[in-house]
C-alpha cells in the first residue's frame, strides 16, 4: 500500500518542485519590493499595504510548505493526512479571521 501511495506521489515531484519554486521566488520578490519601498510608505497607506500584502504572502508560505510536506521522501499516509489537515485549518482559520465584520482590514460586500 505505501509503495504505491509513494509512487502515485513520485509521478507528481516535478509539479510539487514547480509550484515550491515559484512560491518561494514570488516570497522573495514580494520581501524585495516592499523592503525598497519602505520609505515611499505613509502612514495613511501602511493599512491599504498591510491589506494587499499579508494575503498574498499567507497563501505564497502555503504552497510553499505545502511543496515542501509533498516532496518528504517515504512519508505514510497517515502523516501527510494530519499535515494536510492542519494546513487546512491554519487556511480556514486565517480565512475566518480575515472576513470578520469586526476587523479593521475587512473589505467585505456585507460592511455598512
Amino acid at each position: 500500500m505505501t509503495d504505491v501511495f509513494n509512487e502515485t506521489l513520485h509521478g507528481w515531484q516535478n509539479f510539487y518542485f514547480m509550484a515550491g519554486g515559484a512560491a518561494a521566488t514570488l516570497l522573495g520578490l514580494m520581501f524585495v519590493a516592499l523592503s525598497m519601498s519602505t520609505h515611499l510608505i505613509s502612514d495613511e497607506v501602511r493599512q491599504e499595504i498591510d491589506t494587499f500584502t499579508s494575503p498574498s504572502i499567507f497563501y505564497f508560505v502555503s504552497v510553499l510548505l505545502l511543496a515542501c510536506v509533498m516532496l518528504y521522501p517515504m512519508i505514510s499516509v497517515v502523516v501527510l493526512g494530519v499535515l494536510l489537515l492542519l494546513g487546512g485549518l491554519a487556511r480556514a482559520d486565517h480565512f475566518a479571521w480575515a472576513n470578520l465584520p469586526i476587523n479593521p482590514h475587512c473589505r467585505t460586500l456585507f460592511r455598512s
